[in-house]
Protein backbone atom coordinates (compact mmCIF):
# COMPACT_ATOMS: atom_id res chain seq x y z
CA UNK A 1 0.00 0.00 0.00
CA UNK A 2 1.10 3.36 -0.65
CA UNK A 3 2.32 5.89 1.70
CA UNK A 4 0.62 9.21 0.81
CA UNK A 5 -0.09 12.52 3.03
CA UNK A 6 -3.84 13.58 3.23
CA UNK A 7 -2.43 16.66 2.17
CA UNK A 8 -1.06 15.25 -1.06
CA UNK A 9 -3.80 13.62 -2.11
CA UNK A 10 -6.06 16.31 -1.59
CA UNK A 11 -4.16 18.55 -3.58
CA UNK A 12 -3.72 16.50 -6.19
CA UNK A 13 -7.69 15.57 -6.54
CA UNK A 14 -7.82 19.83 -6.31
CA UNK A 15 -5.16 20.02 -9.26
CA UNK A 16 -6.96 17.34 -11.21
CA UNK A 17 -10.73 19.15 -10.86
CA UNK A 18 -9.33 21.99 -11.78
CA UNK A 19 -7.54 21.44 -14.83
CA UNK A 20 -10.32 18.71 -15.91
CA UNK A 21 -13.07 21.40 -15.19
CA UNK A 22 -11.60 23.93 -17.38
CA UNK A 23 -10.55 21.69 -20.23
CA UNK A 24 -14.24 20.02 -20.66
CA UNK A 25 -16.03 23.22 -20.05
CA UNK A 26 -13.91 24.79 -22.80
CA UNK A 27 -14.21 21.70 -24.74
CA UNK A 28 -18.41 21.48 -24.17
CA UNK A 29 -19.40 25.00 -23.84
CA UNK A 30 -17.09 27.33 -26.35
CA UNK A 31 -15.29 24.99 -28.75
CA UNK A 32 -17.69 22.01 -29.85
CA UNK A 33 -20.73 23.78 -28.40
CA UNK A 34 -22.88 23.34 -31.58
CA UNK A 35 -21.24 19.99 -31.84
CA UNK A 36 -22.82 18.80 -28.65
CA UNK A 37 -25.98 20.29 -28.69
CA UNK A 38 -26.60 18.59 -32.00
CA UNK A 39 -26.18 14.97 -30.42
CA UNK A 40 -29.26 13.60 -29.93
CA UNK A 41 -29.17 11.71 -27.15
CA UNK A 42 -27.46 14.53 -24.67
CA UNK A 43 -29.54 15.95 -22.09
CA UNK A 44 -29.91 19.74 -22.78
CA UNK A 45 -28.81 20.57 -18.85
CA UNK A 46 -25.64 18.39 -18.17
CA UNK A 47 -25.86 16.91 -14.54
CA UNK A 48 -23.36 18.84 -12.98
CA UNK A 49 -23.02 16.85 -9.50
CA UNK A 50 -21.98 13.97 -11.85
CA UNK A 51 -19.38 15.19 -13.44
CA UNK A 52 -17.82 16.33 -10.32
CA UNK A 53 -18.08 13.33 -8.70
CA UNK A 54 -16.43 11.41 -11.74
CA UNK A 55 -13.50 13.99 -11.98
CA UNK A 56 -13.24 13.53 -7.86
CA UNK A 57 -13.11 9.86 -7.99
CA UNK A 58 -10.21 9.78 -11.46
CA UNK A 59 -8.61 12.50 -9.29
CA UNK A 60 -8.08 10.50 -6.10
CA UNK A 61 -7.02 7.31 -8.19
CA UNK A 62 -4.73 9.52 -9.73
CA UNK A 63 -3.37 10.86 -6.73
CA UNK A 64 -2.83 7.80 -4.77
CA UNK A 65 -1.60 5.82 -7.77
Amino acid sequence: MADISYKKLFLGILAFVVVSFAVQFMSHFVINERHFSEIGFMRQEPIMALGIVTMLIQGAVLSYV
